[in-house]
């Protein structure tokens, strides 16, 4: 039960002021700043960098798996610092792409943003509720070494993909592998796949940068699952034990076979849904988008959602 997910960049936060800085640097992270970097183990991250001399005349993927560990002369590098010395493990690599920020559409290396697609190692070292060794990322161009940033090892950081194809919208498709729009809104009763990355580790384990493999394994966190069908909902943090009710659990939560650091969770809605307005086509002023929210959350206070719409019932 799932589709074949076509990879891209996540989004980008870039900040203008760090251009002009000599060396790599680090300026931007998929889904935070710099200075709040949470990462999990197997996560696909994208950094943002200014200051590399490489100048790409297209993007740069990765061609097989395993991933490589260098792509374009450029390689990242994990670095965990304990009482018994500094563990470094190389982070394999999906893509790299280049944006020009400059008014000039001259390709210079002072204008480019520099977006660095990989995997976080399963490998990496998390201390749950507590302090984790401290964690940073190199960059490297051409054996030239950046200064370490600073991460945060974390269990789980959960985020639902969006943006598959061409649909804008978190990836969540029916069992056929189409996806769950408003003109095919899912249905009561049927279980629908949500597309995810850091979950964190699974069981049995898949080592760094290898496509899963089948059976798919399951993930060690444990997920739970609210139903909020308030119109254009989005995700709310588990105020309560998530273990109270109203709770919900997954059909299946673990990664995906055939892919790198993908997960899914698989949901069986509801037998009967509440009164809910129809999503509608947006308007000038307002429209329903989504008319089902699916509130995901884990013991270690991770969360986020999938805002779906449903079939209202008739």
């Amino acid at each position: 039960m799932r589709r074949r997910i076509i990879r891209f960049l996540l989004p980008f936060l870039v900040l203008s002021h760090a251009f002009g800085q000599s060396g790599p640097t680090l300026v931007g992270l998929s889904y935070s700043l710099p200075s709040s970097a949470a990462f999990a183990p197997g996560q696909i991250m994208t950094l943002q960098v200014t200051g590399l001399k490489t100048v790409l005349t297209s993007p740069v993927r990765a061609s097989q798996t395993p991933l490589p560990t260098v792509l374009a002369g450029i390689s990242l590098t994990l670095n965990q610092t304990t009482r018994l010395g500094v563990a470094s493990v190389p982070i394999p690599l999906i893509a790299i792409q280049q944006t020009n920020q400059c008014d000039s559409s001259a390709a210079s290396a002072d204008c480019m943003v520099t977006s660095i697609t990989g995997q976080i190692p399963f490998e990496m070292s998390v201390v749950p509720l507590s302090g984790s060794p401290q964690t940073a990322i190199t960059i490297s161009e051409n054996g030239t070494t950046s200064k370490g940033f600073a991460v945060n090892p974390t269990v789980s950081n959960i985020h639902v993909l969006t943006g598959c194809g061409s649909i804008i919208g978190p990836c969540v498709t029916h069992a056929d592998g189409s996806l769950v729009t408003a003109s095919t809104p899912a249905q009561p009763g049927e279980v629908v796949v949500i597309y995810a990355y850091g979950l964190g580790q699974s069981n049995p384990a898949v080592p760094t940068g290898h496509p899963t493999p089948t059976p798919a394994p399951v993930v060690t966190d444990h997920i739970f699952l609210r139903f909020d069908f308030s119109p254009n909902a989005g995700p709310k943090f588990p105020s309560a034990n998530p273990l109270q009710p109203p709770v919900n659990l997954p059909e299946f939560a673990g990664l995906t076979p055939g892919e790198v650091g993908l997960y899914q969770i698989n949901v069986k809605l509801p037998a009967t849904f509440p009164a809910v307005q129809p999503c509608a086509t947006p308007s000038a002023f307002w429209s329903v988008l989504s008319n089902l929210t699916i509130d995901i959350s884990d013991n270690y206070g991770s969360y986020d959602a999938a805002p779906i719409c449903v079939q209202p019932p008739q």
